[in-house]
C-alpha cells in the first residue's frame, strides 16, 4: 500500500505545471492591467457616491476627487431631489416603461421566433422581410407618421410597442428554437402538447432529461 501511495503522489507531483519566471511576469502584468482598468471604472462612480453624501456649499468649494464625504456625511441632497414630484413620476416611468419592454418584448419575440422556427410556406418571406427590416429602417420621420395615424401620440404605447418589436431579438428565438432536435418536438407532440403547450411549458425539457 505504501508503493502504490508513493507511485500515486509521484504522478499527482509529475501532473502540477509549475510556471517559469516569463509567465509568472505575464501574469503580474496582466493583473496589474485588469486592476488599473477597475480602478479607473469605480474611482469616477465612488466620486459622484461620495459627492452625493457630501454638503453642497462644502463641495462646491472643494477641488478634486471627492474620496470621502466634503463637510460631513448629509443626505439633504436626496432629501432635496425627491422633493421634487417630477423625479419620482420619472423614476416610476422608467420602471414601467422597462417592464414592458422586458415581458411584452420577450413574449412578442418569442412567439414569433416560435412561428418561424415551424415549417411553413410563410417561413422564407416573412424571416426575408424581418431580416430587410434589420438593414434598413424607416427613419424618425415615416415612425412619428405611424405613430400618430394610430393615434398613440402623447401614450405611453408611443413609446412602448416600437421598442418591443424587435427583429433581430425575433431571429435569435427562431435561432434558438431550431437548435432543438425536431424529434422533441415530435415526442412532445406525440404526449399531447400543442404548440402553445410546447411554447410556454417545460415539456421538452422534461422530456430531454428523461
Amino acid at each position: 500500500m505504501a508503493r502504490k501511495q508513493r507511485k500515486k503522489e509521484e504522478w499527482e507531483n509529475n501532473m502540477v505545471e509549475t510556471k517559469s519566471v516569463p509567465d509568472r511576469i505575464v501574469d503580474v502584468i496582466v493583473y496589474f492591467c485588469v486592476a488599473l482598468v477597475a480602478f479607473c471604472s469605480v474611482i469616477p462612480m465612488w466620486h459622484v457616491l461620495m459627492s452625493s453624501f457630501s454638503d453642497g456649499k462644502s463641495l462646491l468649494a472643494h477641488v478634486g476627487l471627492v474620496l470621502w464625504p466634503v463637510g460631513g456625511f448629509t443626505l439633504d441632497g436626496y432629501q432635496l431631489i425627491f422633493q421634487n414630484a417630477s423625479i419620482v413620476g420619472g423614476y416610476i416611468n422608467t420602471i414601467i416603461y422597462t417592464v414592458s419592454f422586458t415581458v411584452i418584448g420577450f413574449l412578442l419575440s418569442a412567439v414569433t421566433g416560435y412561428a418561424l422556427s415551424r415549417d411553413t410556406k410563410l417561413k422564407k418571406p416573412v424571416t426575408m422581410a424581418l431580416m430587410i427590416t434589420m438593414l434598413f429602417g424607416g427613419g424618425m420621420v415615416p415612425t412619428y407618421m405611424v405613430i400618430r395615424a394610430l393615434g398613440w401620440v402623447g401614450t405611453p404605447w408611443a413609446l412602448v410597442i416600437p421598442g418591443c418589436t424587435n427583429s433581430m431579438y425575433c431571429i435569435m428565438m427562431m435561432n434558438a428554437f431550431n437548435s432543438i432536435p425536431k424529434e422533441m418536438y415530435e415526442a412532445s407532440h406525440i404526449d399531447g402538447a400543442g404548440h402553445l403547450s410546447t411554447l410556454f411549458e417545460p415539456k421538452i425539457r422534461v422530456i430531454a432529461t428523461q
